[in-house]
């Protein structure tokens, strides 16, 4: 969970609710209170539980709970004692001492029932009171009503793909419910069955962090003397972590644990179900939704590759079947081309003279991955990243939607923002992973590194019947031996022994110049402008291209689908009419109430059951 630096509204960034019942509050006109003062340490005594009193009682290692078994752990922090100790320790206690200020539950475990008989750990387990306050904070959204828009699922041939699905219960381990951000004055208006298990470990973590991140460890008020990122580093805090449900190779041997992470290791962590679907929901629910996010994508990203793969496959079984008319590779092969063909050694002094069909086989080789087909292949991967982009779009939108996140990364945008670090960057830049989409290196890397091109311009342009005949010699340059000097002949011993230095006077290398004796001697002949203008015209179009594919599928299929549009405005209505009819009955049956009483007493409104005001709404 990342630093979030305000929480909304009139609460400052510097300031915690504390939860304490002695505190004065204020009460707004939904009936519940908010407490506005800042926290200090000298009106409350150190309450940090003292190790040598700590409870032995024996827990199963499966146990999410403290030791009651009743109040679930929701963060853990550990230390260890060490020379610096006294002033760790001192930290520590006001910490501590702050965070049970806020609302929050510890528990100390000793160093004794540690493995290394040198940590402790501190359990941390935030109450109802907390959650709920914080989570009206931040605006996170809880179920009030079971969707019931129907789900039109109808694929062809749908029996092809059950080996590929997962159970019921692990694609779906939850009811999908209509939802809104909680309001701590309007309890009764949420399906809270059991105010234990209403806010996932995932939420009520995300609440703890929350806190730890706000919590001061200092007396005095000073703004860089809080938050456990601090302590972390310098060492007060060995680490601080939420703890898994339970072993993820065996269920939970605990009743009242659930076995989540078993669950995914079963169905989804294991080599051989790599084929099937991912169990989105169940990791949403146990990691989160930024997780949930991440594999969402991942699993989108490894389908869309599986097209690609496809088309790649097709154009090398391509080159592997036109092996036959390869008609460059059979000349280099050739004892009449390749093997009288002398080609200039590769480095100074240490290399050799060589004959060109002596790279016969590379030749053959690198025919099956540089083709006709490796143009067509590249043009298909600019069409593919703009439709692979375009697509994820859609598929965000839907899991935005199903997952409550519509307008969230705009929130936590705002939330994490750090005013002391905004106010020193004096300038921003793209960030080269996630937002430059249509960058040109593919089409250059095709254009420079490939020689289609080179051969497309000599089949076109200067071959006399439109076939490879004669593109090897064309290809290769002369050089005149006599040319080289001392410091770049080859040494004596280098050189093959057929290679007759009075004999072969010229050797050749890969470029277009012009020969020895010529008025341009040694500089660029007008094929080699001729094959620069059409590798350069080649990453033009091949841009355009993707530009215009882009444009196209972006007009043709929007970012978010009208059903997801559809599905958004009725939640939105359905909110406001179900608030507004939950708060029309509660006031109706708050004024019969009053008439009734017949007092002159100012009113104190009695808590009505939830089910008497919904069955009026429904």
């Amino acid at each position: 969970m990342s630093d979030m630096s305000r929480l909304t509204g009139k609460i400052g960034d510097a300031t915690l609710i504390e939860m304490s019942p002695d505190s004065p509050c204020d009460e707004d006109n939904n009936g519940y209170h908010h407490h506005h003062r800042d926290i200090d340490l000298d009106e409350y005594p150190h309450s940090q539980p003292d190790p040598s009193e700590v409870d032995k009682h024996q827990q199963s290692k499966d146990s999410v709970f403290f030791r009651d078994g009743k109040k679930r752990i929701d963060f853990v922090l550990s230390y260890v004692d060490d020379r610096d100790g006294e002033r760790k320790q001192e930290r520590r206690r006001e910490y501590e001492a702050n965070l049970q200020k806020a609302g929050l539950e510890l528990e100390t475990e000793d160093k004794s029932e540690s493995d290394d008989r040198k940590t402790y750990f501190v359990k941390i387990h935030a109450p109802w009171e907390v959650l709920a306050t914080y989570a009206d904070v931040l605006k996170i959204k809880v179920p009030f009503k079971e969707n019931d828009i129907p789900v039109h699922q109808d694929i062809p041939m749908d029996w092809l793909f059950t080996p590929f699905r997962l159970p019921d219960h692990i694609m779906n381990p939850e009811p999908d419910y209509f939802t809104s951000p909680f309001n701590k004055g309007k309890i009764d208006f949420f399906l809270i069955d059991d105010k234990e298990t209403f806010f996932p470990p995932s939420v009520r973590n995300r609440i703890v962090y929350y806190i730890l991140a706000r919590c001061p460890y200092h007396k005095t008020d000073r703004e860089d003397k809080k938050g456990i990122k601090r302590l972390l580093n310098n060492g007060t805090y060995g680490s601080a972590f939420p703890l898994h449900d339970s072993r993820y190779w065996k269920p939970s041997r605990d009743s009242n644990s659930e076995s989540e992470r078993f669950n995914l290791y079963t169905h989804w962590a294991q080599f051989f179900s790599f084929f099937k679907e991912q169990p989105l929901n169940l990791i949403r629910k146990y990691y989160g939704e930024k997780i949930g996010i991440y594999f969402a994508w991942l699993g989108f990203y490894t389908e869309m590759l599986f097209f690609a793969a496809v088309v790649g496959l097709i154009c090398f079984l391509y080159g592997l079947f036109t092996f036959d008319d390869n008609v460059w590779s059979k000349e280099i092969c050739s004892e009449e081309i390749g093997g009288n063909i002398i080609m200039c050694p590769l480095c100074d002094k240490k290399c050799g003279y060589w004959k060109l069909n002596s790279t016969c086989n590379s030749s053959w080789q690198s025919h099956m991955f540089d083709n006709v087909g490796t143009v067509f292949f590249a043009i298909f991967m600019g069409i593919w990243v703009t439709l692979f982009l375009e697509f994820w779009k859609r598929r965000q939108a839907r899991l935005e939607y199903e997952w409550d996140l519509v307008d969230f990364e705009e929130e936590q945008q705002q939330l994490q923002l750090r005013p002391e670090y905004e106010t020193k960057c004096t300038s921003r830049r793209l960030n080269r992973v996630t937002q430059c989409f249509l960058s040109p290196p593919q089409a250059f890397i095709v254009a420079f590194t490939s020689d289609m091109i080179p051969r497309l311009v000599y089949m076109y342009a200067y071959s006399n019947d439109l076939s490879m005949k004669g593109y090897i010699n064309n290809s290769l340059s002369v050089f005149n031996i006599s040319g080289f000097s001392k410091d770049n002949r080859p040494e004596d011993g280098e050189s093959p022994e057929w290679f007759n230095s009075s004999v072969i006077t010229t050797c050749r290398y890969r470029d277009y110049r012009y020969p020895s004796g010529h008025e341009k001697e040694y500089s660029h002949t007008m094929q080699f402008w001729h094959i620069l203008a059409a590798k350069l015209a080649f990453i033009i179009i091949m841009e355009h291209v993707a530009f215009m594919v882009k444009f196209f599928v972006a007009w043709m299929i929007p970012d978010v689908p009208a059903e997801v549009k559809a599905r958004i405005k009725r939640e939105r209505y359905l909110i406001q009419e179900y608030l507004h009819n939950y708060e029309v009955e509660k006031l109706k049956i708050q004024l019969s109430q009053r008439n009734d009483d017949c007092c002159c007493t100012p009113m104190i409104y009695p808590d009505i059951s939830r089910h008497v005001v919904l069955s009026e709404c429904l």
